[in-house]
């Protein structure tokens, strides 16, 4: 009789490590999940963090030679190319480009006298002129 006792008793424990394997199974199969989604948040932060910072380049570039046309004297005249695929608009002493997947960046300008006359959606070559005070921004 404590044979077979014994071994019941043995047939046990091994449905113990059993069920103790796959406890730990289902864990380490969550602590993988969360790591992948959670690396993936970091990217897709990361990813938007750089369009912006891209976008907030592009604005500054239109801005900054605004700013210098417009401090020039009349008839000032320059030329500010902006990648493929932006869209650039304006709001009061600000310039904004937006990009393909509608993320934005801006910068200030130093007038609110400015108006976008660009006729082409993805026109990537400006020329910024002032007249009598007012700059324009054709492309």
């Amino acid at each position: 009789m404590r044979r077979k006792m014994h071994n019941a008793g043995k047939k046990g424990q091994r449905g113990q490590v059993s069920i103790e394997y796959f406890f730990l199974f289902v864990f380490l199969i969550t602590i993988f999940v969360f790591f992948i989604y959670f690396s993936n948040e970091f990217k897709r932060t990361a990813d938007i963090s750089a369009a912006l910072e891209n976008n907030r380049a592009v604005a500054f570039s239109v801005a900054h030679t605004v700013n210098t046309v417009f401090t020039s004297a009349n008839g000032a005249a320059a030329a500010v190319s902006v990648p493929f695929g932006y869209t650039i608009s304006f709001q009061p002493r600000g310039i904004i480009a937006t990009d393909q997947n509608n993320y934005s960046g801006s910068f200030s300008t130093m007038t609110s006298n400015v108006t976008i006359n660009i006729t082409s959606e993805n026109a990537t070559a400006l020329t910024i002129v002032n007249q009598n005070g007012m700059v324009y921004i054709n492309g």
